[in-house]
């Protein structure tokens, strides 16, 4: 489930639907996002699909790329005020590490980095993602910097690509998400966004929430 918005000034941050005269909010601000079973209902896919549909019509790729720009920023500081000592080490049992949550990151903007620079570059259909466990974390430690240098290594293929792309272009290829079903690569992108800004969201709440358990885990060991 991801969080997304329709108000010019919050566009991608939550969202808000209303249905019957009551409004629904979606709000994915939590440190448990990737541990628990985050898979959306229907009605949860369609108005996601909806506003999908919408914000990436709406939005210039370029505007688009700029605000998933903006949230890898929010990202590099939040991560920064994490001390080296905890990058790796969950403050409690059941919870990602730092790293784990940047790897995912990570990992999943290499796919759609890949993906929808195969088709605006090449004219090649990419391949659907059919399971969210396409894209494994590594076993052995992973180095913080590696990981953002890979992560700003994918952005900035994009950037290029998105740049000298015609706005309108391959808008008939799509290519299916494992729980969205078929997006077409200005979907994608703003999707990228989207998963990005929750997981920067996550970080920072980790942050808030959790300064005094890592402190009391780190001291005891």
């Amino acid at each position: 489930m991801y969080a997304v918005s329709d108000e010019t000034s919050r566009w991608y941050t939550s969202f808000t639907a209303r249905e019957g005269g009551q409004i629904l909010t979606l709000d994915l601000a939590s440190t448990n996002l990737v541990k628990r079973d985050n898979s959306m209902n229907s009605e949860e896919i369609a108005q996601f699909r909806s506003y999908l549909t919408s914000q990436s019509m709406k939005r210039t790729p370029v505007q688009i790329y700029d605000a998933l720009e903006e949230a890898y920023r929010q990202l590099l500081e939040t991560v920064d005020q994490f001390p080296e000592t905890a990058f790796t080490q969950p403050y409690r049992e059941g919870v990602w590490s730092i790293a784990e949550i940047v790897e995912h990151v990570m990992l999943f903007m290499a796919s759609y980095e890949q993906a929808i620079c195969m088709l605006l570059e090449q004219g090649l259909q990419p391949p659907d993602v059919n399971d969210r466990s396409e894209n494994l974390l590594r076993q052995e430690p992973v180095k913080r910097l590696e990981l953002l240098r890979a992560l700003q290594s994918s952005l900035q293929h994009l950037a290029h690509t998105i740049h000298q792309t015609e706005p309108a272009s391959h808008l008939e290829v799509t290519w299916k998400h494992f729980e969205l079903g078929a997006l077409h690569w200005r979907e994608w992108l703003l999707l990228a966004r989207v998963h990005l800004l929750d997981h920067v969201r996550q970080l920072q709440t980790m942050r808030l929430n959790s300064v005094e358990s890592w402190k009391s885990h780190l001291t005891s060991d």
